[in-house]
């Protein structure tokens, strides 16, 4: 998945979280329901913990509990689901 959008959304998600806090600091009674915009803000930097970069010449292998689930070797900004473990590698030709 491309890793532009998935930018986007989460920087998305975070600035949305803390607008939610913001304006849930502002009122009195929706203060209890800040969490929220702590709950937004977490979750957008879990989505952002995703995106990676691979260079020319490298390979990105990711698994998940030990196993294999697949690689990227084009060059670019991609978006890997943040529960794989990733492995970078040069690629020497």
């Amino acid at each position: 998945m491309p890793g532009a959008t998935m930018q986007i959304v989460g920087v998305g998600i975070f600035i949305v979280g803390v607008i939610t806090i913001i304006y849930m600091s502002s009122n009195e009674r929706l203060r209890p329901f800040q969490a929220v915009g702590f709950l937004l803000c977490f979750f957008g930097c879990w989505v952002l913990s995703g995106v990676i970069t691979v260079e020319p010449n490298d390979v990105i292998v990711y698994q998940l509990c030990g196993k294999y689930v697949g690689s990227l070797k084009e060059p670019g900004m991609w978006y890997v689901m943040p529960w794989y473990q990733k492995h970078k590698m040069t690629i020497k030709l």
